[in-house]
């Protein structure tokens, strides 16, 4: 039996294999890459305030930021992500608990009460993950995890949730997605009042 002999790999081939690493050792998490998170904030603390909240739930904090400034607002403030990213965090905890979590309906149950919840630059992958039923079904049994308010962030973009063929909204049309973001939390939590909060600047 003859061997071929082996395939040298290609300079391009090379050249991703060594951008790949480069962006694993070096690269910022991609919520510190968007710098929206103090923006994001500014807008929720002060509802938070008003309402008298004192400890949080911040789902899908990916690299902990706005966990982190809740924390160092005086917050009791917890972060989950299933897959955090603390890359190039010299204080990955930074005053706050983060925690590798995988939310289920079973794990939901589990929790314990917060005052608030977060649920920022999440709702779009659930939508495109699990389906509108499902997420729905999901953020209902959220709610009743926290006795003073819910923020949930709706991206602007219909290719986000997958909506291709049959767009809810006008990308990036402000009259336009807080419609959809209004009727979509009605439908989901009708027992509940929802409030728009506005946008981050740097948004279209």
């Amino acid at each position: 039996m003859r061997l071929s002999p082996r395939r040298k790999p290609s300079i391009r081939g090379m050249r991703l294999l060594l951008e790949r690493l480069r962006r694993r050792l070096f690269g910022l998490p991609w919520q510190l890459k968007r710098k929206h998170s103090r923006m994001k904030w500014a807008l929720i603390e002060p509802k938070l305030r008003a309402l008298e909240a004192s400890s949080l739930l911040d789902i899908g904090c990916n690299a902990g930021e706005i966990t982190r400034l809740a924390g160092g607002a005086g917050f009791f403030a917890v972060g989950i992500d299933q897959e955090l990213d603390l890359r190039r965090i010299e204080r990955p905890l930074g005053g706050v608990c983060l925690g590798e979590i995988l939310l289920t309906e079973a794990m939901i149950r589990k929790l314990p009460r917060f005052d608030a919840g977060l649920l920022l630059s999440v709702h779009h992958q659930w939508v495109q993950a699990h389906g509108e039923a499902r997420t729905r079904a999901l953020i209902e049994q959220l709610a009743g995890k926290f006795s003073k308010a819910l923020v949930v962030e709706f991206a602007g973009l219909n290719q986000k949730y997958g909506y291709l063929d049959s767009p809810r909204f006008i990308d990036n049309d402000e009259a336009s997605v807080t419609s959809y973001a209004s009727e979509w939390l009605r439908s989901a939590l009708p027992r509940h009042k929802s409030e728009y909060l506005g946008k981050t600047p740097v948004n279209r």
